[in-house]
């Protein structure tokens, strides 16, 4: 089997949440720093609610200068944002004070500077505060760039459950979406493609199939659920640490989400939050693979013998048709080109997925939610469950479906139903029913 069965060293050697964490934050930066000048880089709604907390943590204990973003509009993680901060940071070690925009855009600055950074989180909506690499749109393409994670992170428990509900919701949403990401590794480990990595999924798993169950103590802001809520977005960007790569924490759902990230998807002028369109996707890709899981192994058999062989083609005509004009469809050409297979190769895949089906279909169908209880427990957090709470409508989460298929080369659910000849099948069928499900609950 091919992809990252290599477990790395954790990188991030510092790893502090509490009521009293940001105590050791002088000496922490000492043992990093050493006597490097410091830059504390944040944004002006952060600091203007919380930034007292971390100059009392720095007071008498460390000089430092302050590099506010705007607060609103909120910090774009592109690589025009990276650039200025790397601009202020210059010559100095960096103390990112945020979500995961800021601590995006510190990590790979100070990766492109060659220095260790150091996380304070100030609220609990990401999985990428200690994950290796960074998610950046760089030339309209949102991708996740090589680069270490903070050597230290200390999280303020007072912080994290003062953030706005709504951060912390669409890290509910992210942890949640990790059950459809795990499935979609289930099945690229039957397809030969990436097997799964038990030391890593362990680090992943529990915390994603427990976390639906603590929604009504997140919507009441429960300092012990939004403190579980943390400990398994940092579980899971440590398990990418480990992986040095992002499989552990991202499959359909995600990619979904970076198609409407590249869109820019907003709400009345606000861009929509990370979280929140993954939250959307995790619903979708329920949907959908439960509808590919409850399939036969007679029902793959025939799919497979009725499925054209010419994939390329047809993948090359869904990017010129669904990306003409755009500055990623060149990529897109090159990835689907890398990815897809063709004679006995795809014929070696779609055996192994036949010969695996119905061990895959048991165990996926036993680890995915319902979709009423999922978008029950979703909505309880405070997450969007509508397509129109994001801007999205049945029509666009179609076409994000089959863009979601050919713009990454990561081995999805959605390649496996496309190979199959099902994608746009099971594409329609779960778009109609993300669209009107929500209204019936």
């Amino acid at each position: 089997m091919m992809g990252g069965t290599t477990i790395h060293p954790v990188w991030t050697e510092v790893n502090l949440a509490g009521a009293y964490a940001l105590d050791s934050l002088g000496e922490v930066c000492e043992r990093f720093f050493g006597d490097a000048p410091l830059i504390v880089v944040s944004d002006e709604r952060i600091w203007n609610r919380e930034g007292k907390i971390l100059e009392a943590a720095l007071k008498g204990r460390r000089d430092y200068s302050l590099f506010l973003l705007p607060g609103f509009p909120a910090p774009y993680a592109d690589s025009e944002l990276v650039a200025r901060v790397r601009a202020a940071i210059g010559d100095r070690s960096a103390l990112a004070f945020g979500s995961g925009t800021i601590n995006d855009a510190v990590k790979l600055a100070s990766f492109e500077l060659r220095r260790p950074y150091i996380c304070v989180p100030t609220a609990a909506s990401v999985d990428g505060f200690a994950a290796f690499g960074a998610a950046i749109t760089v030339d309209g393409f949102k991708m996740t760039l090589d680069c270490p994670a903070p050597k230290a992170i200390l999280a303020d428990e007072g912080i994290l459950a003062r953030a706005p509900e709504e951060l912390t919701a669409a890290g509910f949403g992210d942890l949640a979406a990790k059950i459809t990401a795990g499935v979609d590794w289930m099945a690229a480990d039957t397809a030969l493609v990436e097997a799964v990595a038990p030391e890593i999924w362990d680090m992943v798993q529990p915390f994603a199939l427990s976390i639906l169950e603590k929604s009504a103590g997140i919507r009441r802001r429960d300092s012990a659920a939004i403190s579980d809520l943390y400990g398994g977005l940092i579980a899971t960007g440590l398990a990418m640490q480990r992986y040095h790569d992002s499989r552990p924490a991202s499959g359909a759902e995600h990619l979904l989400s970076h198609v409407w990230e590249m869109e820019h998807l907003s709400v009345d002028g606000i861009p929509v939050s990370h979280g929140f369109k993954v939250a959307i996707g995790t619903i979708a890709a329920t949907i959908f693979q439960r509808a590919l899981f409850s399939l036969s192994r007679e029902e793959m058999e025939a799919a497979s013998k009725a499925a054209s062989g010419e994939i390329l083609g047809r993948r090359l005509a869904a990017a010129e048709r669904l990306l003409a004009g755009t500055p990623i469809l060149e990529k897109v050409r090159e990835t689907v080109r890398e990815k897809t297979l063709r004679g006995a190769a795809l014929a070696a895949r779609r055996a192994a997925i036949i010969n695996g089906w119905n061990s895959l279909s048991a165990k996926a169908l036993s680890r995915l939610p319902e979709p009423a209880f999922l978008i029950a427990r979703l909505k309880e957090a405070g997450c969007p469950v509508r397509l129109a709470d994001i801007g999205l409508d049945r029509d666009s989460l179609y076409r994000g479906f089959i863009i979601a298929s050919i713009i990454r080369k990561r081995y999805t659910t959605l390649d496996l139903a496309d190979e199959f000849g099902l994608l746009e099948k099971l594409a329609e069928s779960a778009s109609t029913n993300a669209a009107s499900f929500p209204q019936r609950t």
